[in-house]
């Protein structure tokens, strides 16, 4: 990889970055072709900062309503399939392992 050595892009994961940008942008993917609209082709920040707006948007959500509204917006879907809601499920539950968003029995929201 040639453009991470000379600095060009950055490598988190399997996904490459530009090397000035601090967060991961929030992309509508629903125009794509079905084929295209995979979460696994969605980096984890994305699917993070997916979560950190539903559940600002909701002022806090039902941790079983997260998968479904974070698939809807990214992806444009309405149903989730069970491999989107595990790996959705998998990021929220590291975000709360981390701190960055508090749950309270199924309540999820933001940290104060």
């Amino acid at each position: 990889m040639s453009a991470v050595k000379r600095g060009k892009v950055r490598l988190r994961g399997v996904f490459l970055w530009n090397p000035e940008m601090q967060e991961a942008p929030l992309r509508d993917r629903s125009e794509l072709p079905d084929a295209s609209k995979k979460l696994e082709f969605v980096a984890p920040e994305e699917i993070e900062a997916a979560i950190r707006k539903v559940v600002a948007d909701a002022y806090g959500m039902d941790r079983h309503e997260i998968p479904a509204a974070v698939v809807r917006l990214l992806l444009g879907f309405r149903r989730t399939t069970e491999a989107n809601q595990t790996r959705v499920i998998s990021v929220l539950d590291g975000m709360i392992t981390d701190g960055s968003l508090v749950q309270e029995d199924n309540r999820v929201g933001l940290k104060s």
